[in-house]
């Protein structure tokens, strides 16, 4: 659990219990990262009367962010102190049907999006290890900018990932191309399964590849989206659902003009713990490893 907080202005008392009452009714047994815009020692002391550990307590100076990499190590500090559930993800189809029968074609699929946020990173890397699991050999291509499928796939130091680079990840090799794509791309693609490029800044679609578009219910992009698909041959739509910014029915919208329309309730605490392991979020988020199973079908990754 991550809270952010106090803002300028709001009431640091009234704040303060709130957080002590969240903290009074897990008990401390969950890990509870605080994100704080005021530097102070009493507000620290504070905090950690309530029985939470130090490590707990990220406190950035002000006007900065807190990097992802110190978030993560903290969090991932939290979760080694108490019990975590085990992974939610288990590949259900049988061994047997896996060894030499499911088509390896060296495909390529597309997953992309007009704008960060939509889940694109979480959906593309949760479909790599999808494949991966049913006994492919998978590629990754990070187009994103800043790349960050590193933080999914347990990369070292994933805040410093720079291109060129290549990672050999339990999921596959993870690729951050940069701007020499085209180099690499025919070698990387001749020699996996699987080839999934990502690009959660702008939508793409590369020739001969099958096309996934991931978007939320924020009605500007929908509308965006909408315009920009039109010179694409016709992707799969995977509708976020989780988001409910502009509130659109955007699998209604396009499963009108008669697109291929998946759609998933993600859920953002399964996605979060997931982080803190550096693991794709199917392997701690039931709904999206459903969401990932209906998008691999439609996909045919297993032929």
């Amino acid at each position: 659990m991550v809270v952010c907080g106090p803002g300028t202005g709001d009431d640091l008392e009234e704040y303060l219990e709130k957080v002590e009452d969240l903290v009074k009714e897990t008990g401390a047994t969950i890990p509870v990262i605080f994100v704080l815009n005021e530097n102070t020692d009493e507000l620290k002391r504070r905090l950690m009367s309530f029985g939470l550990s130090e490590e707990w307590i990220l406190m950035p100076q002000p006007g900065q962010t807190v990097r992802a990499s110190e978030l993560l190590k903290a969090i991932k500090k939290a979760e080694e102190e108490t019990e975590s559930d085990p992974p939610v993800f288990e590949d259900s189809t049988p061994k047997n049907e896996l060894d030499g029968t499911q088509e390896k074609n060296n495909q390529v699929i597309c997953v992309s999006s007009s704008k960060r946020g939509c889940g694109c990173d979480t959906m593309a890397t949760s479909l790599a290890a999808h494949a991966a699991e049913a006994g492919l050999k998978v590629a990754y291509i990070d187009l994103g900018e800043p790349p960050c499928a590193s933080f999914h796939f347990g990369v070292p130091e994933p805040a410093f990932v720079q291109a060129p680079a290549v990672y050999e990840t339990k999921w596959g090799i993870l690729v951050v191309p940069g701007d020499d794509v085209e180099s690499i791309f025919e070698d990387v693609v001749s020699k996996h399964d699987v080839t999934i490029v990502s690009s959660p800044n702008r939508l793409i679609q590369l020739e001969g590849s099958k096309s996934v578009v991931v978007l939320d219910r924020d009605i500007q992009i929908v509308e965006i989206t909408s315009a920009q698909i039109m010179n694409m041959d016709p992707p799969i739509i995977f509708v976020n659902r989780s988001s409910e910014n502009g509130r659109p029915d955007a699998a209604c919208i396009f499963g009108q003009k008669g697109y291929e329309v998946i759609t998933a309730d993600t859920d953002t605490n399964g996605c979060i713990r997931a982080l803190a392991d550096c693991k794709p979020a199917l392997t701690r988020s039931p709904q999206v490893a459903q969401a990932v199973g209906k998008l691999a079908s439609a996909l045919r990754i297993l032929g």
